[in-house]
């Protein structure tokens, strides 16, 4: 289509686990978070923010990945940290499907790339429920186009019929009270 592609945003269940479509493709697939993977040690849970040890007060700056692993490094200045003298200053933190996926999801951009995510499927959403599509799984681009086509088509002619149904005639009695009303 001549769209450059470098980064997708999934459901947890469409995560890149073991990193193949970023090494044949070169495009990050980002998920959220998935809750059965625990932090490792020394992260803060709230900010993503990795350091070296249970006493080190600077958070780490992130170089990049490597071999499936992230690597950190001490971004204290010289002076700065009592600790430095004793501390090895680099870690490195095995890439998962939780908070350190090949982009560590406290990368800034993420959490606002998953909004977006969120935001943009509402209306696919809406129209999968509607047109029963939710229990339906493929697994290409065309089958899910086709599939999309097809539920809009039924639910136009599921709207267009109901717009041409005929009302019941009313009996008797309905008639009554309506001339009766129209008269008082």
């Amino acid at each position: 289509m001549g769209i450059d592609l470098q980064l997708i945003t999934a459901d947890e269940a469409y995560h890149d686990k073991n990193d193949t479509l970023f090494q044949e493709t070169g495009i990050r697939v980002t998920t959220p978070p998935s809750s059965t993977v625990s932090l490792p040690k020394d992260i803060n849970n709230e900010t993503g923010a990795v350091f070296c040890h249970e006493t080190c007060p600077i958070p780490m700056h992130h170089l990049g990945v490597e071999e499936q692993s992230h690597e950190y490094k001490c971004s204290a200045n010289p002076d700065e940290c009592d600790l430095s003298r004793s501390c090895p200053q680099y870690r490195f933190i095995p890439m998962d499907i939780g908070f350190f996926q090949r982009i560590p999801y406290h990368a800034a951009g993420i959490r606002e790339a998953h909004d977006i995510r969120k935001n943009c499927e509402r209306s696919f959403n809406l129209l999968k429920n509607q047109t029963c599509l939710e229990t339906v799984r493929v697994r290409s681009q065309s089958a899910t186009i086709s599939r999309c086509i097809l539920g809009s088509i039924a639910v136009l002619l599921i709207k267009m019929a109901g717009f041409r149904k005929k009302q019941p005639a009313k009996t008797s009695q309905q008639l009554l009270m309506f001339k009766e009303e129209r008269a008082a």
